[in-house]
């Protein structure tokens, strides 16, 4: 018979809690409340209904929505209450009955401009479709398409980021701790394209950590896999296509000789950023900037003129979310990483302990087998400094002036290539005792998260 730490292990955990807290999200979080929520709605039923690209009108871009579907939104959606813009007004539950029992007449449309999310490819939103597909098959009442793609996205989530813990041979304890960070889940079970896109990032890294330290050869089927996540990453979010940098750290002998290498690298890589370009181009005609004042070919100039501007910016930014970490309160990026589950306001602030039980499973796991080079670790360094650069860099292009003194930056940006940093830590030169112990304490650690989660979305709502 196993014993009881036989059982705690990180995948189960995970699949123990994370359906709880996601669950927990879901439900307690009102319809159109998460960030951005009822934009994401919107481009999910185009594409549900064969709108593959957008629709430009003028200076709008988005597309023809049943009106039905719009009404619903703008009853529920006054301001985001997380955010700390307004109050959830609480009567507003009365009316969620009514909409999830009463069908509506869908037949009548308008145009509505969603511009920000008509950037994005269909299969960053494929999980919420298929919710919205089967809650259209069923013939449900509206208010179901909603819950219907926020548990489609949960479910892909939690599926892909389990196989991600049980695969990675680097740190499979921190992927979880990561993967149930109050701002994380919160995104997870919603219609956001942050599932997504952070569930696809999380398994790539995972797939790429096993064949670097644990598969001996690569097959069809594995090199396979690698493309079609590289693709998919490609048109999720371009931003992160430097994370399929990671296939470079796979040893050329696993691919049967350095010719092969090189193909598989270059060709996984060129796939993503391929695809991205692709897409860049097929939806460049219904492109329609975030702001009227947003020029993004001046603030490229603006920013190739003045480079240390824009860097002290994005050192500033680091700078005090550190100061606010070690402080308390604030909500610098640290915090926003952890529990931030509006824009500016309902953050769980348990930063100082979620980064202890980060490091703390970055240090104390150990996997023998694996022997990291220094230079695969400079190579992650390079490829997370990209990022950094380019997410921030990207926000400032695309919803800030030329010449803007502040980022519009959070620090949900950076959780989809959190993962990779795990392999930076891992070293074995020296041993934590009591490896027993502490899974123990973890798992205290969870319960406290998720207690906290759910207390402060109640709170709110």
């Amino acid at each position: 018979m196993k014993k009881i730490a036989d059982w705690i292990r990180p995948e189960i955990v995970f699949l123990a809690f994370a359906p709880i807290m996601g669950l927990a999200c879901l439900i307690l979080t009102p319809p159109f409340q998460v960030a951005d929520e009822p934009s994401h709605f919107f481009r999910i039923v185009q594409i549900a209904e064969g709108g593959i690209v957008g629709e430009r009108r003028g200076a709008e871009s988005g597309g023809e929505i049943p009106a039905g579907l719009i009404s619903m939104a703008e009853h529920f959606f006054d301001g985001n209450a997380a955010s700390g813009e307004v109050h959830w007004d609480r009567s507003k539950w009365a009316s969620v009955k009514p909409y999830l029992t009463q069908r509506s007449d869908l037949s009548e449309r308008r145009f509505l401009d969603f511009r920000n999310m008509t950037r994005y490819a269909p299969v960053v939103y494929l999980p919420q479709v298929v919710g919205v597909w089967t809650a259209k098959a069923l013939n449900l009442p509206p208010l179901w398409l909603v819950y219907g793609g926020r548990f489609c996205a949960l479910v892909f989530f939690v599926g892909l980021v389990y196989g991600a813990i049980r695969l990675t041979p680097i740190c499979p304890w921190g992927f979880a701790v990561l993967a149930l960070l109050p701002a994380m889940i919160y995104q997870a079970a919603s219609l956001s394209a942050d599932s997504t896109t952070n569930a696809l990032l999380f398994f790539f890294t995972a797939l790429a950590f096993r064949y670097v330290f644990d598969t001996p050869t690569l097959t069809r089927r594995d090199v396979f896999a690698l493309f079609v996540l590289g693709v998919s990453i490609g048109l999720c979010k371009s931003v992160y296509v430097l994370a399929t940098g990671l296939v470079f750290l796979i040893p050329p002998s696993k691919f049967g000789g350095g010719k092969k290498f090189w193909m598989v690298g270059v060709g996984v890589t060129g796939s993503a950023v391929l695809s991205a370009a692709l897409w860049s181009w097929a939806m460049k005609s219904t492109y329609v900037p975030s702001f009227a004042d947003v020029d993004e070919w001046a603030q490229v100039s603006y920013i190739l003129h003045e480079p240390l501007h824009f860097i002290s910016l994005l050192l500033g930014r680091f700078l005090v979310s550190i100061r606010f970490l070690y402080l308390g309160g604030g909500l610098g990026l640290c915090h926003e990483f952890v529990g931030l589950l509006g824009w500016y306001a309902g953050c769980i602030y348990i930063g100082q302990t979620s980064f202890a039980a980060l490091f703390w499973c970055a240090l104390a796991e150990k996997n023998d087998r694996i022997c990291i080079q220094e230079w695969q670790r400079w190579w992650v360094v390079l490829i997370l400094s990209g990022t950094v650069v380019g997410v921030a860099a990207v926000n400032y292009i695309t919803w800030c002036a030329p010449g803007w003194p502040a980022l519009a930056l959070f620090g949900r940006y950076f959780h989809p290539v959190a993962p990779m940093a795990f392999l930076l830590l891992h070293n074995r030169s020296f041993c934590v005792q009591g490896a027993e112990k502490w899974k123990g304490l973890i798992l205290i650690y969870f319960v406290g998260v998720a207690v906290a989660t759910i207390y402060v979305i109640a709170k709110i709502y």
